[in-house]
């Protein structure tokens, strides 16, 4: 995929990304079995962004070396 057209995309997530947060700060409570917590929902959206990216770029990351090591045998 060309340079521009991946920048272009990334920025236009970006902006999605910020629009969601600031229509979304008031505060949500979170329940996971015993434990709550109440955030702001912009955090709360950007918390879990973030981590999906980060998860979504691991798991790239591992799928594009496991075919290299396949391809090598």
């Amino acid at each position: 995929m060309n340079t521009k057209i991946k920048i272009i995309l990334s920025l236009s997530l970006m902006i999605l990304v910020l629009i969601l947060v600031f229509q979304n700060v008031a505060p949500v409570g979170i329940r996971f079995f015993f434990w709550t917590l109440s955030m702001s929902g912009a955090l709360l959206f950007i918390v879990l962004f973030i981590s999906g990216a980060i998860l979504g770029g691991s798991l790239f990351g591992y799928i594009q070396q496991h075919k290299k090591s396949e391809d090598n045998n």
